[in-house]
């Protein structure tokens, strides 16, 4: 259920999810197609750490992963953009080429993409290659100027240890020179040894220098370029067909958006979903908008002819007049157990249509073989008449103003239409205190008089925010339908309606939903083809099986 209130949503308002989705998404192209197109070039560089003579680990693989996370942080640092757009002679200040250069890392390995944007595809491939070239030079130097440390702080031992051997051969020849003794002898020996040490220390030392320098030259990280950048053929900015995608899905949601708001903020009884949910009672028919002339049997479709037309006007009201066969069977079933010999039909507002309502019922009962009197209760704005081309001159007033309340009139002045069993009280002359009339004891006294002539009695009375006059005629008949204009009605008006009924002691039997637009209908579109069924031909249509008719309730009473 809740799917098909969804979907009904959705077509309401399909027309605004189309103009938000159309205007987003040409919004978006043109805008797209103002700018000025941006290319990008990207570099792949090789991140490769030093290893050990027994060649790479595990942990070395894991220290070159992080060690390319690190220098993908160098690789935009002030000197190196400064460097290359030096190189490049491109007047760019450093926040203008961070704009302008991004790297990314390759996820598990040990690449790095260095990209370039610039209007120009030959600048952008120029200034990715230069980036990735400077970074190679100045991490080179920078290693070189460690390992030259290094190397500097050896030669310096090396060299000191061969002063200390040159000293020491020095005092050895001139101990020699000295006339024999045994201290000179002494002494010799012990600058032999001393000799022999340094000697030792000084070829141990050069060893180790050599074996130095060659594992700081294996230790040694590099980084290698293994995919230069070239001059990209499209631009990588703005993405038209993307951006256009983008914007329609924009303007939908903003659409979808607007149309939800509407919806909460909607206060109008649309569908029969509304009417039980915020007034608690059933829809007894839904009647779409029909066009219709001025001549008067134009708000009569129920009298159109059965002959089918292919035209548009006759598919709506035909589609009407079925909706009132329709809501003839729903009062049916409504009156079960509590039988209705006479109906007050009204509405919250005026121009909601519930004299059209009323005559077209009386009409369909009529067609259905009850003998059916329809009243035009409302003194104010009698109309009728008109629908059937009768005359005003005598009516419910003419009865209401009986001098004597006890003795049946010798004519109840009825004027008969042109379908069969249907006959009309009009109003009569419209007195000047419409309300106090109505609200006679005489009122019930007339309505008595008409259940006895016919099966069903039919008023239309006047609306009820309006004037008081409809609680007085609802307060005296067994039921009463109320009419809601579906686009105009709201929740609050018609709750005011239904609370004075309340007061007034009516029994309100549903609810007729009135000028119901084919597309607010939405899903309801099946709604009103169960409504269009073709009736049994028979004096009660659409009866069900079993199911006593208006008519015969109405004989069964006397």
């Amino acid at each position: 259920m809740e799917l098909r209130r969804y979907a009904a949503l959705v077509w309401k308002w399909l027309w605004l999810l189309a103009l938000g989705a159309l205007l987003g998404g040409g919004a978006s192209y043109g805008v797209s197609r103002s700018l000025a197109p941006t290319y990008q070039a990207s570099a792949t560089l090789l991140v490769t750490q030093a290893t050990t003579p027994a060649g790479p680990s595990y942990n070395d693989l894991l220290g070159a992963e992080r060690l390319a996370r690190t220098y993908a942080q160098v690789l935009t640092s002030r000197p190196v953009l400064l460097g290359a757009a030096a190189t490049l002679q491109l007047p760019a200040s450093y926040e203008q080429l961070q704009q302008l250069v991004s790297v990314e890392i390759v996820r598990d390995t040990q690449l790095l993409i260095v990209s370039a944007q610039h209007t120009d595809p030959e600048v952008a491939a120029r200034l990715a290659n230069a980036v990735a070239a400077e970074f190679i030079r100045q991490n080179e130097q920078s290693q070189l100027a460690r390992l030259q440390s290094s190397r500097g702080s050896l030669d310096g031992q090396i060299q000191q240890l061969g002063q200390a051997i040159a000293d020491k051969t020095a005092q050895l020849e001139a101990q020699r020179g000295q006339p024999a003794s045994a201290e000179r002898d002494a002494r010799v020996a012990a600058l032999q040894r001393e000799l022999a040490d340094l000697e030792q220390n000084y070829a141990m030392l050069l060893r180790n220098a050599d074996e130095i320098r060659l594992q700081q030259a294996r230790a040694i990280n590099s980084v290698s370029v293994v995919d230069p950048a070239l001059p990209p053929e499209r631009p990588a900015r703005p993405n038209v067909p993307l951006n256009t995608l983008l914007g329609a899905l924009l303007g939908l949601l903003l659409g979808s958006g607007a149309a939800l708001l509407v919806e909460h903020l909607d206060d109008t009884l649309r569908t029969p979903a509304r009417v039980e949910e915020r007034l608690g009672l059933p829809t007894l028919g839904v009647v779409a908008r029909f066009a219709h002339d001025a001549s008067p049997a134009g708000a009569l479709p129920v009298l159109d002819p059965a002959t089918p037309r292919p035209d548009r006007q006759h598919a709506q009201r035909a589609q009407a007049a079925e909706a009132y066969r329709a809501l003839r069977l729903s009062l049916r079933f409504s009156s079960l157990e509590r039988p209705v010999r006479s109906l007050a039909v009204t509405s919250s507002m005026p121009s909601e249509g519930k004299t059209t309502t009323a005559a077209n019922l009386a009409v369909a009962l009529a067609q259905g073989g009850a003998r059916v009197i329809l009243v035009d209760a409302d003194l104010r704005r009698p109309s009728l008449h008109r629908l059937f081309g009768l005359e005003q001159r005598e009516g419910l007033t003419s009865l209401l103003l009986e001098a004597d309340d006890s003795a049946v009139p010798p004519r109840l002045p009825l004027q008969p239409t042109s379908v069969p069993g249907l006959s009309l009280l009009a109003s009569g002359p419209i007195p000047p205190n419409p309300s106090a009339l109505l609200a006679s004891a005489r009122l019930q006294r007339v309505l008595d008089w008409l259940r006895a002539e016919a099966n069903l009695v039919v008023l239309d009375s006047p609306p009820l925010l309006a004037v008081s006059d409809p609680l007085a005629v609802a307060a005296c008949t067994d039921g009463v339908i109320l009419v809601l204009d579906a686009e105009r009605a709201s929740s609050r008006a018609a709750a005011s309606a239904l609370l004075a009924l309340q007061r007034a002691q009516a029994h309100v039997l549903g609810v007729v939903l009135n000028k119901l637009s084919p597309r607010a209908g939405g899903s309801y579109g099946a709604y009103y083809a169960d409504y269009t069924r073709p009736d049994t031909p028979g004096p009660d249509q659409g009866a069900a099986p079993g199911v006593p008719t208006l008519a015969a309730r109405a004989d069964e009473r006397g």
